[in-house]
């Protein structure tokens, strides 16, 4: 019989999970965690995310405003005068 193998341990991503945690155990003694660090990172990365996305919410806001103050004045139209000087013609004259 053959000794069993950890396909698990096999697999590359696991393997490299390995790898980090043995190099998380070797810098713990420079006070470097890994994990703190990664999660700032994507903290960051995030918040300058959600930032851009407020900034856009932002500025169509500040469109919407602008389009809602645009609106069209109606034009008034003149009234001519009647004059009463007029002769009116009608088929009974002639």
């Amino acid at each position: 019989m053959r000794p069993h193998v950890n396909h698990q341990m096999k697999s590359p991503d696991i393997q490299l999970k390995r790898k980090i945690f043995l190099n998380r155990e070797a810098l713990a003694a420079t006070n470097i965690d890994l994990l703190h660090e990664d999660c700032a990172d994507n903290r960051t990365r995030n918040s300058l995310h959600f930032r851009r996305k407020k900034k856009k919410k932002r500025k169509k806001k500040k469109k919407k405003k602008k389009k809602k103050k645009k609106k069209k004045k109606k034009k008034k139209k003149k009234k001519k005068k009647k004059s009463s000087n007029k002769t009116i013609i009608t088929n009974n004259s002639i």
